[in-house]
């Protein structure tokens, strides 16, 4: 037989029994909490942990364009609570905070959870949306994340199948990272490699730094004309 300890004695543990061996600071505020409640809210802690058994704490600071309405109260303290995994209901404040929260965190699943229009089936018209939501977020937030998760990765790879289909005006505005991801993507579909080239040298032409990106087009496969043109236009 198939066995497996169930997951309902995790819901039962006393987290707020244990030692309060964490601390996060919260634009300068200080929240103590222990390290399993740490670990549970944030995928990024926990390979830090991993790293450094030792590590007992945790920086997030917000600027204020991140949410509207900031005040005194941040609700991380309520934000915290989150871990005793009982069904409540939140305000669209709170919304907010906890998006971003969970965003600096690294834990992207339950960012996308917050965010109603996260619920819509993915479109050609929607996903770029899908995706600059994110690249927004990531702007405001004082920490550089990889936001690679199950539910990211559907968005990249849905985008990379209907690369051709994309409006390419609006998909120059990622971060080159996201752009990154959708053209390296194992599922990527072009009309020909000249499209995939063409996008490139646009990008390029604008900001040289986006030449990393010429490294997933397979040249090989260019046509003749185009080359001589991307000859031309790249700085060696």
């Amino acid at each position: 037989m198939d066995y497996s300890l169930s997951t309902k004695n995790i819901l039962e543990l006393p987290f707020n029994k244990y030692e309060n061996d964490f601390t996060f600071i919260v634009n300068n505020k200080q929240y103590h909490t222990n390290r399993v409640v740490a670990d549970l809210l944030s995928p990024y802690i926990r390979q830090l942990h991993y790293i450094d058994s030792l590590n007992n704490q945790f920086i997030i600071n917000v600027k204020q364009t991140a949410i509207n309405e900031m005040s005194d109260n941040d609700y991380f303290g309520d934000f915290l609570k989150l871990t005793s995994f009982h069904n409540s209901k939140i305000d669209q404040t709170r919304q907010k905070y906890y998006s971003v929260y969970f965003f600096i965190l690294g834990n992207i699943d339950e960012y996308i959870k917050l965010q109603p229009y996260y619920t819509q089936t993915l479109a050609i018209d929607n996903v770029i949306n899908h995706l600059q939501s994110i690249n927004e977020i990531s702007s405001l937030v004082m920490l550089n994340t990889n936001p690679s998760t199950i539910v990211y990765d559907e968005i990249v790879e849905f985008a990379a199948i209907h690369f051709e289909e994309l409006d390419k005006k609006e998909l120059k505005k990622l971060l080159i990272e996201i752009i990154e991801e959708i053209v390296s993507n194992r599922k990527l579909k072009l009309k020909d490699e000249d499209s995939l080239l063409n996008f490139i040298l646009s990008l390029y032409e604008n900001d040289h730094s986006y030449s990393v990106l010429f490294d997933y087009v397979a040249f090989s496969n260019v046509s003749e004309e185009l080359f001589e043109k991307f000859m031309k236009k790249i700085e060696f």
